[in-house]
């Protein structure tokens, strides 16, 4: 799975996580009696409180997984030169 399917998989939890404040131009939802702000950059930081927590933890493990699994397939038949 790629870093974009990935995204557009967790987009509708990012916008359920986010903040009920309002600004200009975003589009605004009603739902349960409550106003949510849609704003696409609001996804991208933790949150008073962490609401983002989970989501910033498993976009972070992802991309870290995925650095990994690249820098050992890049060159798989040079030698270790980091022993310890």
């Amino acid at each position: 799975m790629g870093l974009q399917q990935f995204l557009d998989e967790h987009e509708q939890a990012a916008y359920d996580l986010q903040a009920t404040s309002i600004h200009d131009g975003s589009e605004v939802v009603r739902r349960q009696n409550e106003v949510v702000e849609r704003c696409p950059t609001t996804a991208w930081f933790l949150g008073p409180k962490a609401e983002q927590g989970d989501l910033w933890e498993s976009l972070l493990t992802y991309v870290f997984r995925d650095y990994v699994h690249w820098r050992r397939n890049y060159y798989p038949g040079d030698p270790v030169t980091i022993t310890r």
